[in-house]
């Protein structure tokens, strides 16, 4: 079957359209400066947290992860970042953290240093907003420049 090409242009108009209008509103919502409040927020948490645990002598491996996932639930909740450098951003704060709870909770157990990099990824994913097939798209188009 042979498909007919008229439309074809139309298609092109409102997939641009739509990826613009997707990309714009990424950019809209995205706020560098809440998402690194929310980090902080959640870091300063993490530490109350840190400390909660360790006068009610709680000292499970699993609560090391709390931290990170604050860090990086708050700081995608109040900056709403699409981008990876804040995530990143938030993986190191959070990675931070973790290595004082270590310290302050479980002195020299490298068990619990082992499991620095598991934090750092937890807030990594949870620092970025999760994108839907148009969003992504959209941001493809701006990459490789066929979005004004």
């Amino acid at each position: 079957m042979v498909r007919n090409n008229k439309h074809r242009p139309a298609y092109r108009q409102f997939m641009e359209q739509q990826s613009r209008l997707a990309y714009e509103e990424l950019v809209r919502k995205q706020c560098t400066k809440k998402a690194i409040i929310g980090a902080l927020l959640g870091a300063a948490l993490g530490l109350v947290t840190f400390y909660y645990l360790n006068e009610h002598n709680i000292t499970s491996t699993w609560m090391l992860f709390a931290p990170a996932a604050l860090v990086g639930g708050l700081s995608r909740l109040l900056g709403r970042s699409y981008q990876t450098k804040y995530a990143i951003f938030c993986g190191c704060l959070a990675s931070l953290v973790h290595l004082v709870g270590i310290i302050y909770i479980f002195p020299l157990n490298m068990l619990a240093i082992s499991t620095l990099p598991v934090s750092f990824i937890i807030a990594l994913y949870l620092g970025k907003v999760h994108l839907n097939e148009i969003q992504q798209r959209a941001l493809w188009r701006k990459k490789i420049g066929q979005l004004d």
